[in-house]
């Protein structure tokens, strides 16, 4: 199993942990019956049976998930023709580095010649990518180098 598997798994114990516990303090506010069966040991306090019960219930989970993700066959690799860039492409980001360099869409169709479209779908994919960030909505977006 990978450590990402493994850290999921935890992720699922600790929230479903604390979820338990939540909701087991809200039943036991709303029933005094509730409330004398979740305390296990007067001694310890009023926590002692929620705590315990919320870390069975968030134990299970973890099993139950590290069991199911441990099964699981994915891959978080993307096929190396995926950041293959056009030569226009490249020249973008190759702009963008520049410090104070700001790109629009407007600027990159007279600069390449290209229609609007085009122009937003190089921008659309170099941002997808995470190589440009998108600063502003609509009309007045501008791009920066992440």
């Amino acid at each position: 199993m990978t450590s990402n598997k493994k850290v999921i798994s935890i992720m699922i114990f600790g929230a479903l942990s604390l979820i338990a516990i939540g909701i087991l303090n809200l039943l036991a506010e709303a029933s005094t019956q509730i409330k004398d069966f979740l305390t296990l040991n007067k001694g310890i306090g009023p926590y002692s049976g929620k705590v315990l019960l919320g870390l069975i219930i968030g134990l299970i989970a973890w099993s139950i998930s590290y069991l199911v993700l441990k099964e699981k066959k994915y891959t978080t690799r993307l096929p190396i023709s995926f950041f293959d860039l056009t030569e226009r492409q490249k020249e973008i980001v190759r702009l963008s580095a520049h410090p104070e360099a700001t790109l629009t869409n407007a600027s990159l169709q007279k600069r390449f010649s290209v229609s609007q479209i085009t122009a937003s779908r190089d921008l659309a994919r170099l941002t997808g990518l995470g190589l440009l960030f998108a600063h502003g909505r609509g009309r007045s977006i501008y791009y920066t180098k992440v």
